[in-house]
Protein backbone atom coordinates (compact mmCIF):
# COMPACT_ATOMS: atom_id res chain seq x y z
CA UNK A 1 0.00 0.00 0.00
CA UNK A 2 2.91 2.18 0.94
CA UNK A 3 4.80 1.79 -2.73
CA UNK A 4 1.21 2.64 -4.64
CA UNK A 5 0.73 5.53 -2.18
CA UNK A 6 4.27 6.39 -3.31
CA UNK A 7 3.93 6.01 -7.18
CA UNK A 8 0.74 7.73 -6.78
CA UNK A 9 2.83 10.76 -5.77
CA UNK A 10 5.38 10.56 -8.04
CA UNK A 11 2.79 11.01 -10.59
CA UNK A 12 1.21 13.92 -9.05
CA UNK A 13 4.59 15.47 -9.18
CA UNK A 14 5.27 15.28 -12.52
CA UNK A 15 1.82 17.00 -13.41
CA UNK A 16 2.64 20.13 -10.65
CA UNK A 17 5.70 20.08 -12.40
CA UNK A 18 3.94 20.50 -16.02
CA UNK A 19 1.99 23.07 -14.95
CA UNK A 20 5.08 25.06 -13.49
CA UNK A 21 6.93 24.41 -16.79
CA UNK A 22 3.80 26.28 -18.54
CA UNK A 23 3.03 28.88 -16.39
CA UNK A 24 4.75 31.21 -18.48
CA UNK A 25 2.94 30.14 -21.56
CA UNK A 26 0.66 32.26 -22.81
CA UNK A 27 -3.05 30.60 -22.97
CA UNK A 28 -1.36 27.29 -21.05
CA UNK A 29 -4.49 24.76 -19.53
CA UNK A 30 -2.79 23.54 -16.42
CA UNK A 31 -3.61 20.04 -15.23
CA UNK A 32 -5.31 18.68 -11.47
CA UNK A 33 -5.09 15.64 -10.29
CA UNK A 34 -7.12 13.07 -8.21
CA UNK A 35 -7.40 9.35 -7.06
CA UNK A 36 -10.01 7.41 -9.03
CA UNK A 37 -11.24 4.03 -7.86
CA UNK A 38 -10.72 1.33 -10.33
CA UNK A 39 -14.15 -0.12 -11.57
CA UNK A 40 -13.90 -4.30 -10.11
CA UNK A 41 -10.39 -4.13 -8.97
CA UNK A 42 -9.09 -5.07 -5.64
CA UNK A 43 -5.99 -5.30 -4.34
CA UNK A 44 -5.02 -7.81 -1.36
CA UNK A 45 -3.81 -5.84 2.33
CA UNK A 46 -3.73 -8.04 5.23
CA UNK A 47 -5.93 -10.82 3.79
CA UNK A 48 -8.69 -8.31 3.25
CA UNK A 49 -9.80 -7.21 -0.41
CA UNK A 50 -9.62 -3.50 -0.45
CA UNK A 51 -10.48 -0.79 -3.46
CA UNK A 52 -7.85 -0.33 -5.78
CA UNK A 53 -7.36 3.15 -6.56
CA UNK A 54 -5.46 5.15 -10.00
CA UNK A 55 -4.46 8.76 -10.07
CA UNK A 56 -6.23 10.41 -12.97
CA UNK A 57 -5.33 14.24 -14.43
CA UNK A 58 -7.72 16.49 -15.86
CA UNK A 59 -7.29 19.91 -17.53
CA UNK A 60 -9.02 22.94 -16.13
CA UNK A 61 -10.18 24.46 -19.01
CA UNK A 62 -10.50 27.92 -17.04
CA UNK A 63 -9.93 31.21 -18.98
CA UNK A 64 -6.55 33.16 -18.09
CA UNK A 65 -6.22 37.06 -17.71
CA UNK A 66 -5.74 39.05 -20.84
CA UNK A 67 -3.43 41.50 -21.03
CA UNK A 68 -2.25 43.94 -23.79
CA UNK A 69 0.68 43.80 -25.42
CA UNK A 70 0.66 45.95 -28.32
CA UNK A 71 1.99 44.09 -30.34
CA UNK A 72 0.67 43.33 -33.98
CA UNK A 73 1.02 40.00 -34.25
CA UNK A 74 -0.30 38.61 -30.87
CA UNK A 75 -4.32 37.58 -30.26
CA UNK A 76 -5.89 36.08 -27.49
CA UNK A 77 -9.14 34.60 -27.70
CA UNK A 78 -12.51 36.73 -26.22
CA UNK A 79 -13.94 33.97 -24.22
CA UNK A 80 -14.55 30.56 -25.42
CA UNK A 81 -12.51 29.23 -28.46
CA UNK A 82 -9.53 27.90 -30.17
CA UNK A 83 -6.74 29.03 -32.68
CA UNK A 84 -6.89 25.89 -35.69
CA UNK A 85 -3.19 24.87 -36.75
CA UNK A 86 -1.50 22.34 -38.19
CA UNK A 87 1.89 20.82 -36.90
CA UNK A 88 4.53 19.76 -38.80
CA UNK A 89 3.43 16.62 -39.79
CA UNK A 90 0.12 18.13 -41.35
CA UNK A 91 -2.00 17.07 -38.64
CA UNK A 92 -4.44 19.35 -37.15
CA UNK A 93 -4.47 21.13 -33.70
CA UNK A 94 -5.80 23.42 -31.26
CA UNK A 95 -4.30 26.29 -29.30
CA UNK A 96 -5.22 29.14 -27.03
CA UNK A 97 -1.29 30.91 -27.73
CA UNK A 98 -1.82 33.98 -29.60
CA UNK A 99 2.05 34.53 -29.67
CA UNK A 100 2.32 34.46 -33.37
CA UNK A 101 5.27 35.30 -35.62
CA UNK A 102 6.21 35.09 -39.32
CA UNK A 103 8.57 32.78 -40.99
CA UNK A 104 10.82 34.00 -43.83
CA UNK A 105 7.94 32.88 -46.72
CA UNK A 106 5.40 35.05 -44.72
CA UNK A 107 3.36 31.80 -42.95
CA UNK A 108 2.11 32.61 -39.81
CA UNK A 109 3.34 30.49 -37.17
CA UNK A 110 2.81 29.64 -33.19
CA UNK A 111 4.93 29.82 -30.66
CA UNK A 112 5.82 25.98 -30.59
CA UNK A 113 6.55 26.58 -34.57
CA UNK A 114 2.88 24.92 -35.68
CA UNK A 115 1.85 26.91 -38.59
CA UNK A 116 -1.58 29.14 -37.59
CA UNK A 117 -4.82 27.57 -40.27
CA UNK A 118 -6.78 30.34 -42.45
CA UNK A 119 -10.13 29.03 -44.28
CA UNK A 120 -8.23 27.92 -47.37
CA UNK A 121 -4.75 26.14 -45.34
CA UNK A 122 -1.70 27.66 -43.88
CA UNK A 123 -2.21 31.43 -43.65
CA UNK A 124 0.48 32.91 -45.49
CA UNK A 125 0.92 36.97 -45.33
CA UNK A 126 3.00 39.07 -47.58
CA UNK A 127 5.38 41.63 -46.95
CA UNK A 128 4.02 44.43 -45.24
CA UNK A 129 3.97 48.27 -43.38
CA UNK A 130 1.39 47.75 -41.61
CA UNK A 131 -1.33 44.95 -40.42
CA UNK A 132 -3.98 44.69 -38.51
CA UNK A 133 -5.97 41.84 -36.89
CA UNK A 134 -9.44 41.94 -36.73
CA UNK A 135 -11.63 40.57 -33.86
CA UNK A 136 -13.07 37.92 -36.25
CA UNK A 137 -9.82 37.34 -37.33
CA UNK A 138 -9.57 39.03 -40.51
CA UNK A 139 -5.79 40.21 -41.44
CA UNK A 140 -5.66 43.31 -43.47
CA UNK A 141 -2.56 44.87 -44.23
CA UNK A 142 -0.98 47.97 -45.91
CA UNK A 143 1.42 45.96 -48.59
CA UNK A 144 5.14 47.03 -49.45
CA UNK A 145 5.08 49.85 -51.37
CA UNK A 146 1.35 50.46 -51.53
CA UNK A 147 -0.93 52.67 -49.70
CA UNK A 148 -4.39 50.92 -49.84
CA UNK A 149 -5.37 48.30 -47.32
CA UNK A 150 -5.57 44.59 -48.26
CA UNK A 151 -7.27 41.56 -46.77
CA UNK A 152 -5.10 38.94 -46.77
CA UNK A 153 -6.61 35.93 -44.85
CA UNK A 154 -9.17 35.16 -42.19
CA UNK A 155 -7.65 32.86 -39.33
CA UNK A 156 -9.57 29.73 -38.54
CA UNK A 157 -11.11 29.23 -34.99
CA UNK A 158 -13.00 26.26 -34.02
CA UNK A 159 -14.53 25.59 -30.76
CA UNK A 160 -15.65 22.32 -29.67
CA UNK A 161 -16.66 21.05 -26.52
CA UNK A 162 -13.66 20.68 -24.07
CA UNK A 163 -15.08 17.47 -23.00
CA UNK A 164 -13.95 15.88 -26.22
CA UNK A 165 -10.82 17.07 -26.09
CA UNK A 166 -7.21 15.53 -24.95
CA UNK A 167 -3.72 17.46 -24.68
CA UNK A 168 -0.98 15.97 -26.94
CA UNK A 169 2.74 15.69 -26.23
CA UNK A 170 3.63 18.50 -28.18
CA UNK A 171 1.05 20.85 -26.41
CA UNK A 172 -1.77 21.17 -28.63
CA UNK A 173 -5.32 20.14 -27.73
CA UNK A 174 -7.00 17.62 -30.37
CA UNK A 175 -10.24 15.96 -30.66
CA UNK A 176 -10.41 12.42 -28.62
CA UNK A 177 -11.75 10.87 -31.62
CA UNK A 178 -9.30 11.81 -34.26
CA UNK A 179 -11.91 14.12 -36.05
CA UNK A 180 -11.23 18.06 -37.56
CA UNK A 181 -12.27 20.25 -36.00
CA UNK A 182 -15.18 22.11 -37.59
CA UNK A 183 -14.64 26.08 -38.25
CA UNK A 184 -16.64 28.43 -35.91
CA UNK A 185 -17.23 31.88 -37.01
CA UNK A 186 -18.32 32.99 -33.71
CA UNK A 187 -15.23 33.05 -31.79
CA UNK A 188 -13.49 36.40 -31.11
CA UNK A 189 -10.25 37.31 -30.46
CA UNK A 190 -8.76 40.73 -29.11
CA UNK A 191 -5.84 41.92 -30.83
CA UNK A 192 -2.45 43.34 -29.72
CA UNK A 193 -3.33 40.97 -26.47
CA UNK A 194 -2.34 37.84 -25.20
CA UNK A 195 -4.16 35.25 -22.80
CA UNK A 196 -1.63 34.49 -19.54
CA UNK A 197 -2.04 30.96 -18.56
CA UNK A 198 -4.94 29.73 -16.19
CA UNK A 199 -2.03 27.82 -13.70
CA UNK A 200 -1.56 29.13 -9.95
CA UNK A 201 2.22 29.86 -9.80
CA UNK A 202 1.49 30.07 -5.68
CA UNK A 203 -1.02 27.08 -5.39
CA UNK A 204 1.54 24.64 -7.72
CA UNK A 205 4.58 26.01 -5.05
CA UNK A 206 2.48 24.62 -2.47
CA UNK A 207 1.06 21.38 -4.10
CA UNK A 208 4.83 20.44 -4.40
CA UNK A 209 6.23 21.21 -1.38
CA UNK A 210 3.45 19.41 0.58
CA UNK A 211 3.83 16.23 -2.13
CA UNK A 212 7.11 16.83 -1.16
CA UNK A 213 6.09 16.70 2.71
CA UNK A 214 4.45 13.19 2.06
CA UNK A 215 7.12 11.27 -0.03
CA UNK A 216 9.64 12.26 2.53
CA UNK A 217 7.16 10.24 4.88
CA UNK A 218 6.58 7.61 2.72
CA UNK A 219 10.23 7.09 2.40
CA UNK A 220 10.81 7.13 5.96
CA UNK A 221 8.00 4.49 6.07
CA UNK A 222 9.43 2.14 3.78
CA UNK A 223 12.52 2.59 5.38
CA UNK A 224 11.35 1.61 8.53
CA UNK A 225 9.52 -1.75 7.23
CA UNK A 226 12.93 -2.52 5.50
CA UNK A 227 14.56 -2.16 8.85
CA UNK A 228 11.96 -4.02 10.78
CA UNK A 229 12.01 -7.14 7.99
CA UNK A 230 15.58 -7.23 8.05
CA UNK A 231 15.26 -7.92 11.79
CA UNK A 232 12.59 -10.45 11.99
CA UNK A 233 14.74 -12.48 9.38
CA UNK A 234 17.83 -12.06 12.07
CA UNK A 235 15.66 -13.20 14.59
CA UNK A 236 14.69 -16.35 12.20
CA UNK A 237 18.17 -17.35 11.65
CA UNK A 238 18.67 -17.11 15.36
CA UNK A 239 15.86 -19.54 16.39
CA UNK A 240 17.07 -22.16 13.44
CA UNK A 241 20.72 -22.28 14.34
Amino acid sequence: MTTASAERIWQSLSVFAGNLSGQSVPGYRGDSVFTRQLARTYTTIDEQQVPAFSLQAATDFTSGLVKPTGRQLDIAIDGAGWIVVQDASGQPGLTRNGLLSLAATGEVLTANGARVMGQAGPLTIPAFTQLTIGHEGSVSIIPAGAWEVEEVGLIRFANPPVTSLIRSPDGLFRLADGSVPVSDPQVRIISGALEESNVDLMAEYLNVVEAGKTMDLHVRMLSAFDQMAGRGNELLNLTRR
